[in-house]
C-alpha cells in the first residue's frame, strides 16, 4: 500500500485512523480558513483605509486652505492698494516711495510669515523685508532679469491669466525657499507689479504632511500633477509655472506601473473638473502600496493628496490574534472529539475484543460492561447474552456427555457380565457333553 495512506490502512487501530482523518480535515479546513481570513481581513482593512483616507483628505483640505486663504486675502488687499499702484508707475517719486514702504511695512506685521515682496514691472526692483527686518528702508535686494533662469517665475507670473498664483521656489539671493503667494497688481488689464508674501516651505510642509496618525501624510500637486509639497523636498518641482510640462516633476513619475499612472491621471482630472469631490485609489507609490485620496483646492488651483499606508494604519496583529484563537479552538475541538471517541467508542470496543478473546480461550464466564453509546451498549448486552448462551450450552453439553458416558459404562458392564455368564454356560455345557 502507498505510504501516503498507511495511516488509513485497515490494519491500523481505529483511534489512529480517526486521529489521522481529523488531522487531515483540520489541515484542509485550516488552509481554507487562512485563505478566507487573509481575503476577508484584506477587504476589511482596505474598506476602513478608504473611508479614513477620504475623511483625511477632506479634513486636510480645510486645514490647508484656512491659513492660505487668509494670506491670499491679505495679499490681494495689498495688491489692490491705490497707493502701491501709483508708486509702481512712479517709482522714483520719493514721497510716494516713503508712503508705499510704510504701507508695505504695515502689511508685513499681519502676514503669517512676517514678510512681503513688491516688484514693479517697469524696473524689476525686488523690494523685500522679513520678520527680522533684514532689509529696512526699502532696500532693493535684487533686480529681475529676463535672461536669468532664476527670475523666470516673475515673467511667467506677469503673463499668467490668473491674478493669484502659488509658486514653490527657492530664492537664491534671499536664501529662502517658500511657498510664494504671487498676486498681480493690475491697472485695468495691465500688470504693473507683482506683490505678495510667502510661507516657509519647511513650515508649510510640516503643516501639510504632519498627521497624528502613523502611516498618513500629505502631498500637494498642481492641476497637472506637478509636485508642490512633499515630505521629501528633493521630489518637489520648484518654479513649476516657468517650466514646460514635460520638464516638470509630477506625481505620476513616482508610480512605476503605467496602468496605475493612467488611473491616477483620470482620478486627478475628475476632481479638478469637479466631476468628483473625492477620489480614492490604491497606488504603488514610491515602492509601497498605499491609498491615495484626492480633493481639489479650487481656491489655489492645487490638489491635496492624503496618502494612507494601511499596513501602518490598521495593525494586522489584532486579526492575527483572532486567527490564532480560531486555530486554538479547532485544535481544542479535535482533542475533545478524540477524548470522547476514546471514552464512547474505543474503550467499549476494547472491552468487547478482550471479552471475545477470553471466550475464545475457554473462559465462558467473561462478561463486558455495557458502556458507550446506545449502539455499543446494545452490542455489549448482546455479547453478554451470547456469552451466557455459549456458557449454558457448554455446561449442558458437558453434563450430557457425562451422563452418556455413564450410560455407556453401565451398558458395557452389563454386556461384560452377560458375556461372562454365556461363557460359563458354554463351559458347563461342554463339560456335560464330555
Amino acid at each position: 500500500m502507498n505510504n501516503k495512506f498507511a495511516w488509513f490502512s485497515a490494519s491500523r487501530p481505529l483511534r489512529w485512523r480517526f486521529v489521522a482523518a481529523l488531522v487531515v480535515i483540520f489541515l484542509l479546513i485550516g488552509s481554507l480558513t487562512i485563505l478566507f481570513f487573509e481575503y476577508s481581513t484584506g477587504r476589511i482593512v482596505d474598506r476602513l483605509g478608504r473611508g479614513f483616507a477620504e475623511r483625511q483628505a477632506q479634513f486636510d483640505r480645510e486645514r490647508i486652505l484656512g491659513p492660505l486663504l487668509t494670506e491670499i486675502a491679505l495679499s490681494r488687499k495689498l495688491a489692490d492698494s491705490p497707493l502701491l499702484k501709483r508708486w509702481a508707475q512712479d517709482e522714483a517719486n520719493p514721497g510716494l516711495k516713503a508712503e508705499a514702504l510704510a504701507e508695505l511695512e504695515s502689511y508685513r506685521s499681519h502676514f503669517r510669515d512676517g514678510s512681503f515682496f513688491f516688484i514693479p514691472v517697469n524696473s524689476g526692483s525686488y523690494y523685500f523685508n522679513d520678520r527680522a527686518n533684514t532689509y529696512p528702508g526699502g532696500k532693493i535686494t535684487q533686480v529681475m532679469r529676463r535672461e536669468a533662469p532664476e527670475d523666470s517665475w516673475f515673467y511667467a507670473a506677469t503673463r499668467s491669466a490668473d491674478q493669484v498664483q502659488l509658486n514653490v521656489d527657492p530664492n537664491l539671493v534671499l536664501g529662502k525657499t517658500k511657498v510664494w503667494i504671487n498676486v498681480q497688481v493690475r491697472q485695468g488689464d495691465t500688470v504693473i507689479a507683482m506683490a505678495g508674501s510667502g510661507i516657509d516651505l519647511g513650515e508649510f510642509t510640516r503643516s501639510v504632511v504632519a498627521a497624528a496618525t502613523p502611516g498618513v501624510y500629505g502631498i500637494l500637486v498642481d492641476a497637472g500633477g506637478a509636485i508642490q509639497v512633499h515630505p521629501d523636498a528633493e521630489l518637489i518641482d520648484f518654479n513649476t509655472r516657468a517650466k514646460r510640462a514635460e520638464d516638470r516633476r509630477t506625481i505620476f513619475s513616482l508610480v512605476p506601473d503605467v496602468g496605475e499612472q493612467q488611473h491616477l491621471r483620470e482620478s486627478l482630472g475628475r476632481v479638478v473638473s469637479g466631476t468628483s469631490t473625492v477620489e480614492v485609489q490604491r497606488v504603488n507609490l514610491s515602492g509601497r502600496s498605499e491609498l491615495v485620496a484626492m480633493t481639489y483646492l479650487k481656491e489655489i488651483g492645487w490638489v491635496n493628496l492624503a496618502v494612507v499606508d494601511t499596513a501602518q494604519l490598521v495593525s494586522t496583529a489584532e486579526f492575527s490574534k483572532l486567527g490564532l484563537l480560531i486555530a486554538g479552538a479547532m485544535l481544542l475541538t479535535i482533542l475533545v472529539v478524540v477524548s470522547l471517541l476514546e471514552k464512547m467508542v474505543i474503550r467499549p470496543l476494547r472491552q468487547l475484543v478482550s471479552g471475545a478473546r477470553a471466550i475464545a480461550s475457554g473462559d465462558y464466564a467473561t462478561r463486558v460492561t455495557a458502556n458507550g453509546s446506545a449502539e455499543l451498549s446494545e452490542l455489549s448486552h448482546t455479547f453478554n447474552q451470547m456469552a451466557e448462551t455459549v456458557s449454558d450450552y457448554t455446561g449442558h453439553l458437558e453434563q450430557r456427555v457425562s451422563e452418556r458416558t455413564q450410560e455407556l459404562a453401565t451398558t458395557n458392564l452389563e454386556l461384560t457380565q452377560a458375556r461372562d455368564v454365556a461363557e460359563s454356560a458354554n463351559r458347563a455345557k461342554s463339560e456335560f457333553l464330555a
